[in-house]
């Protein structure tokens, strides 16, 4: 995976993308508000998601009569949807280990991302010490 300058919500922040069709991860990225690292994975399920309602046109069905308890306008139906897996990390420790094993640009990359994660990280970070990650094969990149 690369890292990568962006934004969320116009705010800035970095996100990692991947450069090789075997990653594992469909992208990852630094929430700044909540300071969470969402990693989202290849890895699919079925969940049900409130979608709106659309009629015969395809377009938004409103509500006749004002707003819903929710303070939408809108119909809304459950839907059974098909979603990525995704991983929410808010340790710092966690956050910078898969980062330095995952991006390949980690030690050229100019922008400052250790600033958009909640805590200062430790002196030296051993979480991946009998993790699956240990000893994983990086990727090749496609050029």
């Amino acid at each position: 995976m690369m890292l990568v300058q962006s934004t969320w919500n116009g705010v800035q922040t970095f996100r990692m993308v991947p450069i090789h069709k075997d990653c594992p991860y469909v992208e990852c990225i630094c929430d700044p508000t909540t300071k969470v690292f969402v990693v989202i994975s290849t890895i699919t399920k079925n969940t049900f998601h409130m979608v709106a309602k659309l009629d015969d046109n395809g377009d938004t069905m409103f509500v006749k009569n004002g707003k819903r308890q929710n303070g939408k306008m809108q119909k809304e139906e459950r839907r059974q949807c098909e979603t990525f897996q995704e991983f929410y990390l808010e340790d710092t420790n966690s956050v910078i280990d898969i980062v330095k094993h995952f991006a390949v640009n980690e030690k050229t990359f100019k922008f400052k991302w250790k600033e958009f994660i909640k805590d200062k990280p430790k002196e030296e970070s051993n979480s991946l010490a009998g993790s699956v990650l240990t000893g994983a094969k990086t990727p090749e990149i496609i050029t």
